[in-house]
């Protein structure tokens, strides 16, 4: 992993999020988004201190994917995560689960977090498994943000007290 910055590979972003096979889990609608529009996320996302943006790497430095926490709060030592293996051929390996594990113990020593948190629809059976395998529960269920779906949200939480 290393900080997401401009110099992300907008059109290969984009690419996988127009593969309706890596974007239909997202809250997003992934036919309106543009690469100016990916990368003024990029840029906000680097700007704001309730905010860290990384991209997933191979040892290569090929460029297969995002994570990131959000809503960094400090204060109540909590945070939400999220997480896409844009590289479709790379899923199912065990990369999320590591990159939920090392994302999350970063967000724990960096900022003195106790609870992170994760949206995950539970028509996503490797995403559940992969935060499963990392430590999360599940705490609770909402309806779906993706108005397209017809599943449920799953809550999942990590405490610090889990590790």
């Amino acid at each position: 992993m290393r900080e997401l910055d401009s110099s992300v590979d907008l059109e290969k972003y984009l690419s996988w999020l127009s593969n309706p096979n890596t974007s239909k889990f997202l809250s997003i609608d992934p036919t309106r988004i543009t690469c100016s529009e990916i990368l003024e996320w990029v840029l906000d996302s680097q700007l704001s201190p309730t905010c860290a943006a990384f991209g997933i790497y191979l040892h290569d430095m090929t460029f297969i994917g995002t994570t990131r926490l959000s809503e960094i709060n400090t204060e109540n030592g909590s945070a939400e995560l999220g997480i896409m293996i844009g590289d479709h051929t790379l899923q199912g390996m065990g990369l999320g689960t590591e990159v939920i594990r090392l994302i999350t113990i970063w967000g724990l020593e960096e900022f003195g977090l106790s609870r992170i948190e994760a949206g995950v629809s539970t028509d996503n059976h490797p995403s559940l498994v992969a935060f499963g395998r990392a430590g999360f529960i599940e705490i609770g269920r909402r309806p779906s943000r993706n108005p397209d779906s017809n599943s449920e949200g799953i809550r999942m939480i990590f405490t610090a007290d889990a590790i």
